[in-house]
């Protein structure tokens, strides 16, 4: 059973948690209630560098057509009509950055402060997306977390063309970036000590099979149902999701000091 996080009802991770990874839309940034029409509107200009007569009735009936035969949208439509799927992509999140300039973005001093705790505890952190290098750095900058998500620790599509929730390879990939050492008997465990922190439950699941830990952002009037097993903790913004892992440090480090004084006593 997921565990819900508040302030006064802490969790603990069996360790100590060495590196966070966290998804980019909607977990760093909130996306207003009208972003899925920006991004449908910047797909279908995208789509026009190709076909510059296209209708948008007619784009939305190509991604109709790419979702029910293919389960994704823009990348189908690039296999169909045989067009170079990152610079489609790369199309798609020019026309994007123009159109959320105004009012889309709210820098968080929360996660600003959030971040820089993290880092000098010595927990590194890293993004994982399913958008590009480009649309990362720009979120970054909008919400004004540009020092501590650059080029070395954002790792996208165009990186991993696996999407987050249909394999592990963008999981394995962070984790080779960040030092971590394959475990050849127990791959399983190689990411223990990782928290990833989603908006997406199904994101969590293929990395839930390298034991990295789950921690789901959910609205609060959303949190009393069940939640898969892969997901570890359920909390109500990404701040939280950073004070979860601060909090679950400071009491495993508390633990180890009780057993240290303990075993001190017994001696």
């Amino acid at each position: 059973m997921a565990h819900i996080y508040t302030p006064d009802n802490p969790y603990q991770f069996p360790y100590r948690i060495e590196r966070v990874m966290f998804d980019n839309d909607n977990t760093l940034f909130e996306e207003p209630k009208w972003s899925r029409e920006l991004h449908g509107l910047a797909a279908y200009f995208a789509a026009k560098n190709y076909f510059p007569d296209l209708k948008r009735a007619d784009f939305i009936e190509m991604m109709v057509e790419s979702r029910r035969k293919t389960g994704a949208s823009l990348d189908g439509i690039a296999a169909a009509y045989n067009l170079n799927e990152e610079q489609f992509r790369q199309f798609q999140y020019d026309h994007l950055e123009k159109l959320t300039q105004r009012g889309f973005f709210t820098p968080n001093e929360d996660l600003i402060r959030g971040l820089e705790t993290l880092r000098n505890e010595g927990i590194p952190v890293y993004m994982l997306t399913h958008g590009n290098l480009n649309w990362a750095q720009f979120t970054s900058n909008e919400m004004k977390i540009e020092d501590h998500f650059n080029e070395h620790n954002i790792f996208t599509k165009d990186i991993v063309p696996v999407n987050k929730n249909k394999g592990v390879d963008m999981f394995e990939y962070a984790l080779d970036r960040a030092g971590v050492s394959p475990n050849l008997i127990h791959p399983e465990r190689r990411g223990e000590g990782t928290v990833m922190v989603e908006d997406t439950e199904k994101n969590l699941e293929f990395s839930d099979f390298l034991g990295i830990d789950g921690i789901i952002i959910c609205p609060e009037n959303e949190m009393d149902r069940d939640f898969p097993d892969y997901v570890e903790v359920v909390v109500p913004n990404v701040v939280e999701a950073i004070y979860c892992v601060l909090d679950s440090n400071r009491l495993f480090e508390a633990h180890l000091l009780r057993k240290c004084e303990f075993s001190a006593l017994e001696n």
